[in-house]
């Protein structure tokens, strides 16, 4: 379904189940367009509690040593904490090894709730490969946040094949797309650039007092 801000989408649901959405990824840093994919997620699905969850060790990311799991999410907190009914989760930090989000949704999922993955372009297109998929389409809902320099018909045919082969809900969310990059970000840290326009005040303020991505 697409979905645009403003308009709300309950997930399919009973009025007695809780419906969470899951918002994981390795957040390294978390900027500005996370949280426009949070805060597009609240609006236009409204679940009754949005889960942040930062990766221990990401399974489709070769990623450098350049923070510690506890500095992503001391960042998350910093960057998505005012957020309503949103919670940021230590589960997979703290769980360690590689984070899978089968795994984590096994262990969120309940016979009194409902799930709704939410991801960005990129890892939905690849949805597919990811480990145990087929459990992650049975468990959950997906929901995905377009950027400006998406194919919307490569997206939209997506959407079409999985709904079709897993029977699953699928939301495009969002009207107004975000484009910015944790790479961008964090090369803008090395070079000295002014970092307002990606990233809050709390999570400017933790990498420069642990001198994070300057090397």
């Amino acid at each position: 379904s697409r979905v645009k801000a403003g308009e709300k989408k309950r997930l399919r649901t009973h009025m007695t189940k809780e419906r969470i959405g899951l918002f994981g990824g390795t957040f390294a840093p978390p900027h500005k367009g996370h949280i426009h994919a949070a805060e597009t997620m609240l609006e236009c699905l409204s679940p009754d509690r949005l889960i942040i969850m930062p990766t221990f060790i990401p399974p489709h990311k070769q990623k450098m040593s350049l923070d510690t799991p506890e500095q992503r999410l001391s960042m998350c907190k910093a960057a998505f904490g005012t957020l309503p009914r949103t919670e940021i989760s230590d589960y997979e930090i703290t769980k360690g090894g590689v984070s899978y989000t089968a795994i984590t949704l096994e262990h969120l999922k309940t016979d009194g709730n409902e799930i709704c993955l939410l991801c960005g372009s990129d890892m939905f297109l690849s949805l597919e490969s990811w480990y145990h998929s087929a459990d992650i389409f049975a468990m959950a809902d997906v929901a995905v946040v377009p950027r400006y320099s998406d194919d919307m018909s490569a997206l939209e045919e997506k959407m079409a094949y999985y709904k079709s082969k897993y029977s699953s809900e699928i939301f495009i969310i969002g009207k107004d797309p975000f484009e910015m990059s944790s790479t961008e970000i964090r090369e803008a840290v090395k070079t000295g650039k002014n970092l307002e326009k990606y990233l809050t005040d709390g999570v400017i303020d933790i990498i420069k007092r642990e001198k994070l991505y300057s090397n």
